[in-house]
């Protein structure tokens, strides 16, 4: 249309959109896995179970980064229509319960890796005796 080739706005409209859809991606989390074989086995269920919580919220972030992202590119093919909605609520803010999940797992592994630790230096005394 001619208003849309000759619409500075329009274009302006456009560059902001597409400057929210590529922030938006950077934006995106990635999950870790759930599973890890090497631990000693008593601390794989609270490590499965916090890797778990922490990909459920990894999944809910995601999932609303994609939806707003696709909201902004029928925006930014058509920035007028009206029937588009303006944005989609904001997720819930998981910040603090995912920095707590991901210090438990560092716990977790800490405890691990004084089990090894200590592993290592049982097995010298009794290689000693």
């Amino acid at each position: 249309s001619l208003a849309k080739h000759f619409s500075k706005d329009y274009d302006d409209i456009q560059s902001s959109i597409d400057f929210l859809v590529k922030d938006l991606e950077k934006e995106k989390l990635t999950d870790i896995p759930e599973e890890n074989i090497e631990l000693y086995p008593d601390l794989e269920n609270d490590y499965e179970a916090r890797a778990k919580q922490f990909n459920g919220i990894v999944k809910k972030q995601n999932d609303w980064i994609g939806h707003a992202v696709m909201l902004l590119e029928q925006k930014y093919k058509n920035p007028f229509d009206p029937d588009i909605p303006k944005m989609v609520e904001s997720p819930e803010d998981y910040t603090g319960l995912m920095n707590k999940i991901i210090d438990d797992l560092n716990s977790i592994i800490l405890i691990h890796n004084k089990k090894v630790k200590n592993h290592t230096t049982e097995v010298n005394k009794l290689r000693n005796l």
